[in-house]
């Protein structure tokens, strides 16, 4: 916990300092944690979108390495 204040990070749940000065914690929001695990977190139609792109756009590569008939050229360096 030191170390996420110092960086200025925040937690989506409540911390506390005990006075012995070990870290407590409220438990996480379940539901919204299993929502997200399930595939509609805050990011992930962007993922989505980007891995899609990344399918359609590499086409391409995958053709060419599965091509036995490609010819290939050893490079001179």
């Amino acid at each position: 916990m030191p170390k996420i204040k110092e960086l200025g990070l925040t937690l989506p749940i409540n911390t506390w300092k005990n006075e012995d000065g070990t870290w407590s914690y409220d438990d996480p929001d379940w539901d919204e944690f299993y929502r997200v695990i399930k595939g509609d977190g805050p990011c992930n139609a962007e993922r989505l979108k980007v891995r899609n792109w990344a399918v359609e756009n590499g086409l391409w590569v995958r053709e060419a390495l599965v091509n036995e008939e490609a010819k290939s050229t050893v490079p001179l360096a």
